[in-house]
């Protein structure tokens, strides 16, 4: 299964005033061993940039770590703000490829509470996609979750919609309002919407 590393920063000031500016990032990052996809877009409720970089292996990322001249090398530092990149490492469940390519992706980052565990999680999760996908809704892509490799206590989730609008009046059927007040008890999240789109 190919491990999908999540990175995701606030823009500097020079690629708010060009988005062109990390047309070479990805252009390198898209044709570096290993990488077998790149989807990037902005959030649609903050100021962050997400990349998606699809790798046969971690090992691959890590060898473009290993770089003498890493990070620069990627190209990715002059798009880069205030408070640095946020990178993680997720192998998720199934094929999150429909949920990207979807014109807006929901992105939830769950973080365990304490004395919760990842069973109590995945049986939610199970419930919540199995409701949404029993609901015959055309207009979206299931959902895919997995835990990042840096914290085994730290989830991603992503899931496609044909806008965030529609997502947000999705979510208020009662049995779902049930489930998402019990995810809250779970896990702490933060969720954004992304409109991905692929190099």
């Amino acid at each position: 299964m190919p491990v999908v590393e999540i990175a995701v920063w606030t823009p500097s000031e020079a690629f708010e005033d060009d988005k062109s500016i990390i047309n070479p990032a990805l252009d390198f990052l898209k044709n570096t061993d290993g990488c077998k996809a790149v989807y990037s877009g902005f959030a649609e409720e903050e100021n962050t940039y997400f990349l998606f970089l699809v790798w046969e292996t971690l090992q691959h990322h890590q060898n473009l770590i290993a770089h003498p001249e890493y990070p620069h090398v990627t190209h990715v530092v002059p798009t880069i703000g205030a408070g640095g990149i946020k990178m993680n490492h997720v192998e998720f469940n199934k094929d999150f490829i429909p949920a990207v390519s979807a014109p807006s992706t929901e992105i939830l980052e769950m973080a365990l509470k304490e004395g919760k565990t990842k069973g109590e999680l995945y049986t939610l999760l199970g419930l919540i996609s199995s409701s949404i996908d029993e609901g015959n809704i055309p207009e979206y892509n299931p959902a895919t979750f997995g835990p990042t490799v840096e914290d085994s206590t730290k989830f991603y989730l992503t899931a496609g919609w044909k806008s965030s609008a529609f997502h947000l009046k999705a979510v208020e059927e009662p049995e779902r309002v049930a489930a998402i007040l019990k995810l809250r008890e779970i896990v702490d999240y933060k969720l954004v919407h992304v409109n991905f789109t692929k190099r």
